[in-house]
């Protein structure tokens, strides 16, 4: 879904490529995961294949980011709407 959301490849969250649109999105998923789930760093790092580290630095500039642009503060509520985990 967030894959489509951004016009990206299947599993590219989950691969090396370090793109701002997939850098973005993995961030937002990684964001969302974090609030809805409150999964450990190290954990949403081992889904992803990141150190807890990048998965912290990821989150914090996604927070970052959204404060700053209202388009992408509408995209995270979007999805973290259709991501229902709950």
């Amino acid at each position: 879904m967030v894959e489509q959301e951004y016009a990206l490849p299947p599993r590219a969250l989950r691969s090396a490529v370090r793109t701002k649109s997939y850098r973005q999105a993995r961030g937002l998923v990684m964001l969302i995961i974090k609030r809805r789930l409150n999964m450990s760093y190290k954990a949403i790092g081992e889904v992803f294949n990141r150190d807890y580290s990048t998965v912290y630095s990821s989150i914090a500039t996604v927070e970052d980011q959204i404060d700053k642009d209202s388009f992408l503060k509408e995209r995270y509520y979007s999805l973290k709407n259709r991501l229902q985990i709950f």
